[in-house]
């Protein structure tokens, strides 16, 4: 399914299902697409996760249904998937910022949240170089970290940013450990911090795992730290430069609003999405650059 149809289609079937859909894996599922990517291009796109979605549509409604009806909180509560009236109650508090009977009684208006229409301006002109590139199965180590997709664009620059800090040295290749532990001898042999990657393969509904990587050159494996194996595949590379942190925010919105929509010939695969970074370079330089590898498939 073309890029920005998914999208759209995801939205009128989240309409349409309110109040049962179950959750992203049944959207992802609907519109043929891994959960993975539908996440990561509905995000950039909307600014929300598929579950955001959902959740202040439904918060929502459920202020417009106390507000016209006399149905009982409680009963409120369960239509729109809560369990009990405390959870409704402080979903309903974050969201709205004010309590059910603050609403019913119109003591503070609802917080409005209608259905979102998507439409895409494909303007050109990004100082991105893109090439495809088919490569054999490779080997990933690193450390990996499970995360909801809610919370990964929040938890993901600070990992980086730990880690750079702590190992900054070693990543620019001015200082080898000495005397290494297992687990030092594995960050440097493997030059873990040159890439990151995300798959939700192995994870629960909703989730996904995260890990800062290197390419795997074989060896102990210390407690703390996974291979991953990355199948052969077609990959279209994103290359951009710029301070680190602004150049991949770039690389994201190029990609799914510009390069997905306007491209006939390829769409998103699956199972696996990859940075590669410059790490013997200053991550805050002008001319600093980084790649983002996307699996991708012919459309048929």
């Amino acid at each position: 399914m073309e890029w920005m149809t998914a999208i759209r289609e995801s939205i009128r079937y989240m309409e349409d299902n309110l109040i049962t859909v179950s959750g992203p894996a049944e959207v992802a599922s609907h519109v043929c697409m891994s959960e993975m990517y539908l996440q990561r291009g509905f995000q950039v796109v909307t600014g929300l996760t598929l579950g955001e979605y959902v959740r202040n549509r439904r918060l929502y409604l459920a202020a417009i249904d106390l507000i016209g009806t006399d149905e009982k909180v409680i009963d409120i509560a369960m239509k729109y998937g809560y369990e009990t009236p405390e959870s409704f109650t402080k979903a309903f508090g974050r969201f709205h910022d004010a309590s059910p009977s603050q609403i019913r009684k119109m003591e503070k208006p609802p917080r409005t949240f209608l259905p979102m229409q998507v439409s895409m301006v494909i303007t050109g002109g990004a100082d991105v170089e893109v090439k495809i590139e088919k490569k054999e199965e490779f080997r990933l180590i690193g450390i990996p970290h499970d995360m909801t997709f809610e919370e990964h664009r929040a938890k993901i620059t600070g990992l980086l940013d730990d880690f750079e800090e702590k190992h900054r040295d070693m990543l620019r290749g001015e200082q080898a450990p000495q005397n290494p532990g297992r687990y030092e001898k594995a960050l440097y042999d493997n030059r873990i911090g040159e890439y990151d990657a995300f798959t939700d393969i192995g994870a629960a509904e909703g989730r996904c795992r995260f890990m800062i990587a290197g390419i795997y050159a074989g060896g102990d494996v210390p407690e703390g730290m996974e291979v991953w194996t990355v199948p052969e595949c077609e990959w279209a590379m994103f290359r951009c430069e710029g301070p680190l942190h602004n150049a991949v925010e770039n690389i994201k919105k190029f990609i799914w609003y510009e390069w997905f929509p306007g491209n006939a010939e390829y769409e998103p695969g699956s199972d696996y999405y990859v940075t590669k970074y410059c790490r013997d370079r200053d991550t805050s330089a002008i001319d600093y650059h980084c790649e983002m590898w996307i699996p991708v498939k012919r459309r048929q």
